[in-house]
């Protein structure tokens, strides 16, 4: 995220503009401590303006949300957000009950699920708006409490909340409520029967292996959390296969049951959750209290060239184990991107097979418009597989296609040197 819109977001929220006192509160949302709550509700109590209203309610709620989410959220301070809740009327002010989510208590549960039936549409949006906070967060896997009361958050709903209800049951995958989903495909709403087909959807993905498979990284950030300087985990990737999931510790067997999934150490939960910046719901596997977000198969080898990943070199060290992972994270998705081609034979040769390597860079050099590494990762995995004579001429190759600046020039041609120390190197490409 970019600096500050204000130099002093808290001054500013008394400013006489609209925008300014936006801003602060966009601000704060970013970079407000759990003492700038009250600030926060009381700007909401009292404000004139719409948009301030809802900046300042969605300030305090992600506040609190950071808080939650890094465990902090004690008796005392879940008392204080049911305080700030009583304090403001949520018929002119809906966006203040998403502090609900926070409590994520019983009582917060009880309201919640009572708001969705109100009769003012507005707070019907906002009552399911906070339970999407609460039930998506990592701080609710495991809560069977959770999905037991939802049941009863179906009964005498209007059409709107409980078309946003149905998407919810598809977004967190709660098995026992599926049911209730399938009975409201007939219905006469059309919003609702859209909700269905779009619940059921995700449902048969969660269930097939094939869709889990894949590529996931953390950036230290729960469903919806918005925080500048999120503590990162000490793993920021895993790939998923169908039975086993693979970490730079090694691998896990993994089983699933109703779209949960089990480690040795704990639940795996599948989500379609909010990403801050993702317009779209998207993928997110949470594990003990950490959220992971699918990789795009398109973004795979840019992901495993991402040096604060440090995919390849985990790989590197891990052995035989890591070429099935790693490939699993691809396999699915076809030859047709050159990019996703050369990830292949990358990973076959940080798993320590250079054979399978050199076929798998032979077929990407086979491709329309290849990458001029190719040729460079071809020299390598023939360096590996003991055939000199095949490095110095991808070597060559790789030279002569490219650029000046490549990144990997420099050990192209130290490399050439040492294998054919007679041959001067080829001229790079822009010459």
């Amino acid at each position: 995220m970019g600096p500050n819109e204000t130099t002093d977001p808290r001054a500013a929220m008394s400013a006489r503009d609209v925008a300014t006192r936006c801003a602060a509160c966009r601000d704060l949302a970013r970079i407000g401590q759990w003492s700038d709550i009250d600030a926060l509700v009381e700007r909401v109590a009292k404000e004139r303006s719409a948009g301030v209203r809802l900046y300042a309610a969605a300030a305090a709620t992600d506040i609190a949300m950071r808080e939650r989410a890094a465990g902090r959220m004690t008796a005392d301070r879940v008392d204080a957000l049911h305080a700030w809740l009583r304090a403001v009327d949520p018929g002119p002010t809906p966006s203040i009950l998403m502090l609900a989510s926070a409590a994520g208590d019983r009582r917060a549960v009880e309201r919640l699920g009572r708001l969705v039936r109100d009769p003012r549409n507005l707070v019907r949006a906002g009552a399911v708006v906070a339970l999407r906070r609460l039930v998506l967060s990592h701080t609710a896997v495991g809560r069977i409490d959770l999905e037991a009361a939802a049941d009863h958050w179906f009964d005498g709903t209007p059409a709107d909340a409980l078309a946003d209800l149905v998407r919810l049951v598809g977004e967190v995958g709660w098995a026992r409520l599926f049911p209730r989903v399938e009975a409201l495909a007939s219905s006469t709403s059309s919003s609702v029967s859209e909700a269905v087909v779009e619940a059921l959807e995700r449902r048969n993905l969660r269930e097939r292996g094939a869709f889990r498979c894949g590529l996931w990284v953390a950036d230290g950030k729960d469903v919806f959390e918005v925080n500048p300087e999120p503590t990162l985990p000490a793993t920021r990737w895993l790939v998923m296969g169908p039975d086993a999931v693979w970490t730079v510790d090694g691998r896990e067997p993994l089983t699933w049951q109703d779209g949960v999934g089990y480690l040795p150490r704990g639940q795996i939960r599948l989500v379609w959750g909010g990403q801050v910046g993702v317009a779209q719901r998207v993928p997110a596997l949470q594990i003990e209290g950490v959220t992971w977000w699918m990789v795009a198969a398109r973004a795979v080898p840019s992901a495993l060239d991402d040096p604060s990943l440090a995919v390849f070199s985990a790989l590197e060290v891990g052995g035989a184990w890591a070429l099935e992972a790693a490939l699993a994270a691809i396999d699915d998705h076809g030859d047709g991107d050159p990019g996703i081609a050369l990830a292949r034979g990358r990973l076959a040769l940080a798993a320590g097979d250079p054979v399978v390597a050199l076929q798998l860079l032979d077929r990407a050099a086979s491709q329309k418009k290849p990458r001029s590494e190719v040729w460079f990762w071809t020299a390598r995995a023939a360096e590996a597989a003991g055939v000199p004579s095949r490095a110095v001429e991808a070597y060559r190759t790789y030279l002569e296609r490219a650029p000046k600046r490549a990144e990997h020039r420099a050990a192209a041609e130290a490399s050439l040197a040492a294998l054919a120390p007679s041959e001067p190197p080829p001229p790079d490409a822009n010459d």
